[in-house]
């Protein structure tokens, strides 16, 4: 995620690579190309180790459910910034109109980083209110800044397209949000008669991400629609031999950073070192 998954512009990729570098002259052998489930089973890692750390992160961006996904011109906003960090063409921005579906901090990464390859507009299309957004206030005050707009209590209902298959409009509806139920929440009602369509060349998906959940029950973890239960203070799953840590085990909200995955991590670490040598310092 921090090779390809940041903008450059927060995370050049160079770091990340130095730190790869910083990891592996540790003594840490990397093995990439492997698939858990497919290259080598759950199960010959709980035989072959005497602790596994799960540390998968999330996934690329759900789907919608809505007409017109699968017109060109629709990004899922994971995908978009990592063609920005490839030695390959980026995704073709410029003079662009972008409406980007979602209102986190990967949202305004997508937006920023379509100002930067050349968009001519981007909206940030959000169902509910500046409330309710999860991105960081700071993250919104630089989107505010690079000159996004934010089209509030606004939700997509289908994608556009034209007889070639390009996206043409993100067409919506206008919403109300609706008295707090008894978990708190507000939902978003639509107002009948306020469809409308607005004109974009593409739409970035930006709704959270998948969760990893094949690769949570080939372990046979406990878990809550994807996110793993963990002991907070030995940071072990329902499998005692198993850790997990990072974006693995963060729910909704405000957790989700490189930083805190990190932290995780090395919280991981060190109840692993204390299971092993109980009388070690570290």
């Amino acid at each position: 995620m921090n090779t390809y998954g940041i903008v450059s512009f927060r995370l050049p990729q160079e770091v990340s690579l130095w730190e790869v570098e910083q990891i592996a002259a540790l003594g840490v052998d990397i093995r990439t190309g492997v698939t858990v489930g497919k290259d080598v089973s759950a199960g010959r890692l709980l035989d072959d180790y005497d602790a596994v750390v799960l540390a998968a992160g999330m996934g690329l961006v759900p789907r919608l459910g809505i007409e017109g996904e699968e017109l060109a011109g629709v990004y899922d906003a994971i995908e978009l910034v990592e063609s920005t960090k490839r030695w390959r063409p980026s995704v073709p921005m410029l003079g662009s109109r972008v409406a980007v579906i979602g209102a986190g901090n990967t949202a305004i990464d997508a937006a920023t980083c379509s100002l930067r390859l050349g968009a001519e507009n981007v909206k940030i299309v959000y169902r509910r209110t500046r409330e309710e957004m999860t991105a960081y206030d700071f993250e919104f005050a630089f989107a505010k800044q690079e000159g996004v707009e934010f089209q509030w209590l606004t939700a997509p209902k289908r994608i556009v397209g034209d007889k070639k298959g390009c996206v043409t409009h993100l067409e919506c509806v206008r919403v109300r949000l609706s008295e707090a139920g008894a978990d708190g929440r507000r939902l978003p009602v639509p107002v009948e008669g306020s469809e409308f369509r607005m004109p974009v060349d593409a739409v970035v998906l930006a709704v959270g991400q998948k969760r990893h959940l094949p690769l949570i029950e080939a372990f046979g973890l406990a878990h809550e629609r994807g996110v793993v239960t963990i002991n907070k203070e030995t940071r072990q799953t329902s499998n005692p031999k198993v850790f997990a840590a990072g974006d693995i085990v963060f729910g909704a909200g405000g957790e989700a950073m490189v930083v805190s995955a990190a932290q995780e991590g090395k919280l991981a670490a060190r109840s692993i070192v204390r299971q092993f040598s109980p009388t070690a310092t570290h």
